[in-house]
């Protein structure tokens, strides 16, 4: 696999396919392969994750996944409207949202036959060769 030569901090792509989600717990990786609209694939790895949501129907129980938009964002601000938007529910000892000023955090959001929302502290994108 080969790195892309993406704004590696924002991204997006239309109109691509999920073909899978790898979740590698010995890693604490969590992978997306994507089949872009020029057939071309790509990996995206999560790692060192903080959210996580995903919604399909029962309907849409095996893949590939339509996706009408892929995009990653660079979150500057330590997550804390981005978190509170997504329900992120680890709270410290005074029930407050933990959040992680000073620390660049990643927002993955697809949206189609399914919906997800990752977050995490780092991410890889790569081209399938």
């Amino acid at each position: 696999m080969n790195e892309l030569s993406l704004n590696k901090s924002n991204f997006k792509f239309e109109f691509c396919n999920l073909t899978d989600i790898d979740i590698r717990r010995e890693l604490h990786l969590f992978r997306f392969s994507v089949e872009l609209e020029d057939l071309s694939q790509i990996i995206i790895d999560m790692r060192s994750i903080l959210l996580f949501n995903l919604s399909k129907t029962l309907a849409d129980m095996e893949g590939p996944y339509f996706i009408i938009e892929l995009e990653m964002k660079k979150v500057l601000d330590g997550g804390k409207d981005l978190l509170t938007k997504l329900h992120y529910d680890c709270k410290d000892k005074q029930g407050n949202l933990i959040i992680y000023p000073g620390k660049t955090i990643y927002h993955l959001r697809l949206d189609g036959d399914i919906s997800c929302d990752v977050v995490s502290v780092e991410f890889d994108l790569y081209r399938k060769q």
